[in-house]
């Protein structure tokens, strides 16, 4: 497409920890719909639509990240695709040749070679229901925040380096705050956290400005394909792309049809409602004296009791369709149950036949009062 973007098209945002939804739609000037970070099939989804997409945050673990053949697909198509600050940054890069556009200084930095690897742009983070907050550091964000206080004289370039160096030891969602100061004296802690804490940090910064400039990037003809890359051929997806239209279909029919199990159903397993019970007793706060492991350590132990390396965690998520995040809140829970289970078993298995005694009594008395209903129609 070479002329003048139609207004007529939707704009798809794929937002979360580096920017909500509600922050991201004060730096739009249209109108938007948005998503949380996209994975394997958020992309593909919007097949046959007429739209242009800005990815910002996306899935690197846990579940499929987004392919590259999805992208190619919507550009095929005619839409605009661009990309900042996280995976977005990434997979604009990437695809760039084809006609996708990366944004910011951190899309710059993977276009020039200066960064390559994803664990610079990715963090661990909450759910939606907790608006994707940030649950690690990221090391763009780290890196940047250094470079700042040392030009301020909060931090010299060897403790800056060092600090730097300590995030870069860690696994990416264990980069803590707590973690990546270690190597500093506690006062020099303090005052660089409490410097970071008082700036944005660069994927924020990359992000507002790439949903600025959007507007009149829109307006723009678009930046025509490398002809030293072959097109992308939107009549001829590859056949693990039409398996992924084909499941995103299955997956849109099953949710809408399938009934729902009730969680107080008395037919499911023994175990798995002495299991329910320690999930409440730690859900109302009853048992303070746990202890929340670190990401990295719930996800060892949960390698662990499945029987599998750590380096196969990842994929036997992604075979249950996890995001990264629902793995480490998943392996987390599972931990604090653990624990919870060796301390309160026993009074939680002795509260069970009580639960399913309720259960029974409430089926007979709705069921008492259907048949007094059935007696006063007739």
């Amino acid at each position: 497409m070479t002329g003048p973007h139609s207004r007529t098209r939707q704009l798809h945002v794929f937002c979360g920890p580096t920017i909500t939804a509600a922050q991201a739609r004060l730096r739009l000037s249209q109108p938007a719909e948005f998503h949380p970070p996209a994975r394997c099939g958020s992309i593909e989804a919007l097949h046959g639509q007429a739209c242009d997409v800005l990815i910002i945050d996306g899935i690197f673990e846990g579940a499929p990240a987004v392919w590259h053949k999805e992208i190619l697909s919507l550009l095929s198509s005619g839409a605009r695709v661009f990309g900042c600050s996280s995976m977005g940054a990434l997979r604009a890069v990437e695809t760039e040749p084809w006609g996708a556009r990366g944004l910011g200084s951190i899309a710059a930095a993977y276009r020039a070679g200066r960064i390559a690897a994803d664990d610079v742009v990715a963090l661990a983070h909450a759910d939606s229901d907790d608006e994707h907050r940030p649950l690690s550091v990221p090391l763009a964000d780290l890196d940047d925040h250094a470079q700042a206080a040392v030009a301020a004289g909060v931090l010299s370039p060897a403790a800056a380096a060092a600090c730097v160096e300590a995030a870069e030891s860690l696994f990416y969602a264990d980069r803590s705050w707590n973690a990546i100061l270690q190597p500093l004296p506690v006062t020099t802690r303090s005052a660089f956290r409490s410097f970071a804490a008082a700036r944005t940090g660069l994927k924020t910064r990359d992000a507002e400005s790439a949903l600025q400039a959007l507007p009149q990037l829109l307006a723009e003809p678009a930046e025509a394909a490398d002809p030293a890359f072959p097109p992308a051929e939107p009549n001829q997806p590859t056949q693990q792309l039409r398996r992924l239209r084909h499941t995103l279909l299955s997956r849109a029919h099953s949710a809408a049809s399938q009934p729902q199990t009730t969680p107080q159903d008395p037919d499911l397993p023994y175990d798995a409602l002495r299991a329910g019970l320690v999930r409440a007793l730690l859900a109302q706060g009853a048992a303070p004296d746990l202890t929340a492991p670190t990401p990295g350590e719930a996800c060892a132990e949960l390698a662990g009791s499945l029987g599998i390396s750590a380096d196969a965690l990842p994929a036997w998520a992604r075979s249950r369709h996890l995001s990264d995040t629902d793995l480490i809140r998943f392996a987390t829970v599972q931990s604090l149950l653990q624990q919870a289970w060796d301390r309160y078993g026993d009074e939680a298995a002795a509260a069970v036949p009580d639960h399913l005694l309720a259960v029974d009594v409430g089926r007979q008395l709705a069921a008492d009062r259907a048949d007094d209903g059935r007696e006063a129609q007739t």
